[in-house]
């Protein structure tokens, strides 16, 4: 059975259904680039969006990772949503972070991209030489959709995994969670267990294996048919959040499958409830 349901993902990934090039796109978005991270010989960047309106008060933020598998994608992905929150007054960001198809990496430097980025933007959240806008540190969301779901999950839970360059004073635990089709967990039978180092050492990746009361309000976007992360897989995790005192609330859409979000009416209707969320958790 498990040879079968790793052959149906591995044909599922393949057919493109999850392919983070499908993403509702921002033609002629021009975000700010800020170099976060240098490493190796490579450069990464936030891609941002301001509000309008520009302010000498700090404002909330939202921070997404693309999809991809920790393999391919790019922080296009998010523009859309990124751009519309910046509409709403929130400094939008998208992130850029290390990936196997460009970078030769493996998902543990994904996930410790993602940590310095959050860094990043809180050591810098009211420097007006980074932001043009001052960023509450203390109100900054992170979200992102199937692989880009696990980072922004990973920053809220996993103890490992951080840059040596790091300042590991500085949280990494966001203040809300916005999880699309997410891939958070990565124990036996869950995704990627099979790849190289993950088995051996899932208890320290996987989000749905580290889940603590310091984890914050959490929406969870999934298709019924997802064949990644099965309602069963969302429902333990809404589950195990529940018993450590955490609002967790999942949104189910019936016979849509992984990346179901990034387009037509399922677009929309996540957006809105995305909106929602926030606004109930005075991001706007």
């Amino acid at each position: 059975m498990a040879r079968v349901l790793s052959l149906l993902i591995v044909l599922y990934m393949l057919s493109g259904l999850c392919s983070p090039g499908q993403a509702k796109r921002l033609p002629g978005a021009n975000p700010e680039k800020i170099l976060y991270k240098k490493v190796k010989n490579y450069k990464l960047y936030l891609h941002v969006f301001y509000p309008k309106k520009k302010s000498n008060r700090p404002v909330p933020a939202a921070v997404f990772f693309h999809a991809g598998g920790w393999n391919s994608g790019d922080p296009e992905q998010f523009y859309s949503q990124a751009k519309h929150l910046a509409d709403k007054g929130l400094v939008g960001i998208s992130v850029e972070y290390r990936i196997k198809n460009k970078h030769k990496s493996h998902p543990f430097d994904s996930v410790e991209d993602a940590k310095s980025a959050m860094r990043f933007i809180r050591k810098n959240a009211k420097n007006k030489g980074v932001f043009k806008v001052p960023i509450r540190r203390n109100k900054i969301a992170a979200g992102g959709a199937s692989a880009g779901g696990h980072l922004a999950a990973a920053m809220a839970t996993l103890s490992g995994f951080n840059a040596k360059s790091d300042d590991t004073s500085i949280s990494t635990v966001p203040n809300a969670l916005i999880l699309f089709c997410p891939v958070y967990d990565n124990g036996p039978g869950g995704y990627a267990y099979g790849r190289p180092g993950i088995a051996a050492n899932y208890r320290k990746f996987s989000p749905l294996h580290n889940i603590s009361k310091k984890m914050p309000s959490t929406i969870v976007f999934l298709g019924t048919k997802d064949v990644l992360t099965p309602v069963p897989t969302a429902k333990k995790f809404q589950r195990l959040m529940k018993k450590e005192g955490v609002t967790s609330i999942l949104r189910l859409y019936k016979g849509q499958g992984h990346g179901f979000f990034n387009y037509g009416k399922e677009y929309d209707k996540t957006l809105k409830q995305m909106d929602q969320f926030l606004k109930k958790r005075k991001y706007f």
